[in-house]
């Protein structure tokens, strides 16, 4: 059972698209803005911001928000 479920995370790693989460999250930051919910935007940051920094159960990095942007910690 442990063999089955690391490969499918090995599957599911080799398929992420880190720009397709990137054009994603600034698409819903952009209509965020332009619907007012900017505070919304600025608690959601915050708490992201606040997330212990360590990797997932799929083995990779944790991301934070920063300068408004997903980055790795």
């Amino acid at each position: 059972m442990n063999d089955q479920r690391e490969q499918k995370i090995q599957k599911w790693n080799v398929r992420l698209d880190p720009i397709r989460f990137t054009n994603r999250e600034n698409g819903i930051k952009e209509w965020l803005v332009q619907n007012n919910a900017k505070r919304f935007l600025t608690l959601t940051e915050e708490l992201l911001s606040s997330l212990p920094k360590k990797e997932n159960h799929f083995g990779l990095p944790c991301y934070g928000m920063k300068d408004g942007r997903f980055q790795s910690v």
